[in-house]
């Protein structure tokens, strides 16, 4: 078998490799060699006499263009990564500050609303785990019935951001409705939420779910799967967690990032409790 050389490949080729290698999860590298690209159409260069005043005149153009800064701040780290690791260049390009935004956090009462207003079972389960787990919208896509430990009501995040795997609690309820759920559909393994036996659910279709059920409940915030989450963080918070504790089932890997989403000081704890376990506790 002939090796291919690192030499004798095309700088995206090479750029692959180092990702792949590193461990980086497949939309990264799509991300990143996607910006690169990108970038070498705009400066019509090769990627040998690239200097920092190109990269910056990209980023500028960016912004001239109103692309969101993170999609711009991704692409800087994109070029970074494939100039400073790869290239070996010393290029310093500052990433644009974030807005501070403050994102819609649902009440209590407007999480049962939602859940309550879903007449389709399997997608009121995926809203009721979206509130127990405080998962991504990708982690919940892809959870496996293998990943739940139903004994114990937690389950596992494999691979998840940064590549990481995790452990995240359950609603004991929700536990007990997803076994009589899967039992009664005689389903054993594969997905959680996917089309009969086919493949799990996309982000998109979970963000369209969470919008039907959203605009059937009457309410008026923008709500995506990543509401949930902010407020399965916030709700435990208000409830006496410990923000570290929040952190850990989060898998953040910065406790800063859960400040971010909770914009609340911290608040000893003495047990942690399963926010959806305590919302439908307050209606018997």
């Amino acid at each position: 078998m002939k090796r291919n050389s690192f030499y004798n490949k095309t700088p995206m080729e090479n750029l692959e490799t180092e990702l792949v290698l590193r461990g980086y999860s497949k939309e990264t590298i799509k991300s990143y060699i996607h910006y690169n690209r990108q970038f070498l159409d705009f400066i019509s260069k090769s990627p040998k006499y690239v200097y920092e005043r190109d990269i910056k005149d990209f980023v500028k153009n960016m912004i001239d263009l109103g692309l969101d800064k993170n999609t711009i701040n991704l692409a800087i780290s994109a070029l970074l990564f494939y100039y400073k690791k790869i290239m070996h260049r010393k290029f310093y390009v500052p990433r644009l500050k974030k807005d501070k935004k403050m994102y819609p956090v649902l009440s209590e009462y407007e999480v049962m609303q939602i859940i309550e207003s879903a007449d389709n079972m399997k997608h009121k389960l995926l809203l009721k785990a979206l509130y127990s787990t405080g998962l991504r919208v990708s982690e919940a896509a892809k959870l496996q019935m293998a990943d739940i430990d139903f004994d114990r009501n937690i389950g596992y995040v494999r691979k998840g951001k940064g590549q990481k795997d995790r452990l995240f609690s359950l609603s004991y309820l929700l536990v007990e409705e997803l076994k009589e759920f899967f039992e009664q559909e005689d389903k054993k393994a594969g997905y959680l939420f996917s089309s009969g036996n086919g493949p799990h659910y996309t982000s998109r279709t979970i963000q369209e779910i969470c919008r039907k059920y959203t605009k059937k409940a009457g309410i008026q915030k923008n709500v995506t799967p990543h509401t949930f989450r902010r407020s399965f963080a916030t709700h435990l918070i208000e409830d006496g967690c410990s923000i570290y504790d929040v952190q850990r089932l989060l898998g953040h890997a910065n406790v800063h990032t859960t400040q971010e989403y909770i914009k609340q000081s911290k608040v000893p704890i003495n047990k942690i409790e399963n926010p959806l376990d305590r919302l439908y506790s307050k209606t018997i």
